[in-house]
């Protein structure tokens, strides 16, 4: 499965991917950790890519909810 990964400013994480298709949100912390998130919607991810806090916004809605990847 392939997600294309865009860089976004934030003192955590270093790249968010969402793959419409299988649904899944990929997010690259900037300690090199990936995890996925599954069941994801396309509003969801607009609003991650568009928070004033991305990482708050992890914490806030994603937290404990994702798969580690690497």
């Amino acid at each position: 499965m392939e997600i294309k990964m865009e860089k976004v400013v934030s003192s955590n994480v270093d790249s968010i991917g969402f793959n419409e298709q299988e649904k899944i949100c990929r997010i690259k912390f900037l300690d090199g950790r990936i995890y996925d998130y599954s069941n994801f919607t396309n509003s969801t991810f607009q609003s991650l890519k568009t928070a004033e806090s991305i990482g708050g916004f992890i914490n806030k809605n994603l937290r404990y909810s994702g798969k580690r990847v690497i």
